[in-house]
């Protein structure tokens, strides 16, 4: 069969299809993470709503609830991202290190 560049295209897709399938088995989400990010939203959410329908003094508990609830947001959200992760669940994250820079002078005392 003679070599055209339809067949060169389609073998260079199927080789970059199967590389980012491999590269996706590397990659999960932290179930411990959006489990906890999901009960702290939805206790955020309870204790705010609760503590609107009371009134009076109880209004205040907003300082201490609606955080909660926005941290819990937070966490779940970050949680949920599909990233490379070690052993522990945490993100493995690339360090940029440059051998072109030469380290920073040391202050002078």
């Amino acid at each position: 069969m003679p070599e055209s560049d339809a067949r060169s295209e389609l073998l260079a897709y199927v080789e970059r299809r199967v590389q980012g399938l491999v590269a996706d088995e590397r990659r999960r989400r932290s179930p411990f993470g959006i489990t906890l990010g999901a009960v702290l939203l939805a206790s955020g959410v309870w204790l705010t709503v609760a503590a609107a329908q009371a009134g009076g003094a109880w209004r205040l508990a907003w300082v201490l609830t609606l955080p909660l609830a926005i941290t819990g947001l937070a966490g779940a959200m970050t949680d949920l991202r599909k990233v490379e992760r070690d052993d522990r669940g945490r993100e493995v994250r690339e360090v940029d290190v440059r051998q072109d820079r030469e380290p920073a002078p040391r202050p002078r005392d």
